[in-house]
């Protein structure tokens, strides 16, 4: 994954996953790059970007971009994809477009691939950065072909929303699939809406459960609200667990998933 980052941002890790919850890290125990708490091992980088994202308290921000930037002018890439995180979400600093780009792109280029996932997932979606769609598409496959979840989902969201110009359902779902196997909660969702609109009762049975309470413990809310939702509408009668109807009924008729 990315370049390991280094004790600097041990407070906001730590906070990541005891103040936020573990869901707000990804469980790594195949990856490099890891740090173990209270026996569980995360992927690092992950953590901290996703503990930023997710609005932390902003007392835990007050070194943190003198911290990163001694980091990344030391080398560590991971902590270049960072400062680019803070400055695109405005986590402790202003929030500031071209210079997340600026970061992105240097850590992307230092072969981080979360930089590169999150470079091209900026270029897709921020009509203030300029829009390169296939280049944005090729930092994407690229993130994912080398393990990147979060990469994979975004490019099946790209294919199942015609972002490159084409809509293609049966390779957005490929993505998601890969997305889902490589840890990312919301390509387990995804894919279970996907299996869902292709109406195969037997195929939403068998899959969209196990997917979408993957798609829960990994920190996905609308997947637990279906997750919850599911032992009502077995108590009340309804359709079963997993089906077309029973999805439908949680999240309406077309079955879609938010982030």
């Amino acid at each position: 994954m990315g370049t390991l980052l280094s004790a600097h941002f041990t407070s906001l890790f730590i906070a990541a996953i005891f103040g936020l919850g573990a869901s707000a890290c990804a469980s790594a125990e195949l990856l490099q790059n890891t740090v173990e708490v209270a026996g569980q091992r995360y992927d690092a980088q992950e953590c901290v970007e996703n503990a930023l994202r997710n609005q932390p308290d902003p007392t835990l921000l007050r070194d943190a971009e003198a911290t990163f930037t001694r980091a990344c002018n030391a080398g560590e890439a991971g902590s270049c994809s960072v400062l680019g995180v803070m400055h695109e979400v405005g986590a402790g600093v202003t929030p500031d477009r071209d210079r997340a780009v600026a970061f992105y792109e240097g850590a992307c280029q230092a072969h981080n691939l979360r930089a590169c996932s999150n470079l091209g997932d900026l270029m897709l979606r921020d009509a203030s950065v300029t829009r390169q769609p296939w280049r944005a598409l090729t930092l994407l496959r690229t993130a994912c072909g080398g393990g990147e979840g979060r990469a994979c989902e975004r490019v099946g969201r790209a294919y199942r929303d015609g972002e490159n110009g084409k809509r293609d359902r049966l390779t957005a779902a490929a993505f998601f699939e890969k997305g889902c196997g490589d840890g990312d909660p919301r390509g387990c969702a995804e894919l279970a809406s996907e299996i869902v609109l292709r109406g195969n009762e037997v195929e939403s049975a068998q899959r969209v459960p196990a997917l979408l309470e993957r798609a829960c413990l990994g920190g996905h809310v609308d997947s637990c609200a279906w997750v919850a939702d599911r032992g009502k509408i077995a108590q009340r009668g309804g359709p079963g667990a997993g089906s077309s109807a029973a999805m439908q009924s949680t999240w309406g008729t077309d079955a879609t998933v938010t982030p």
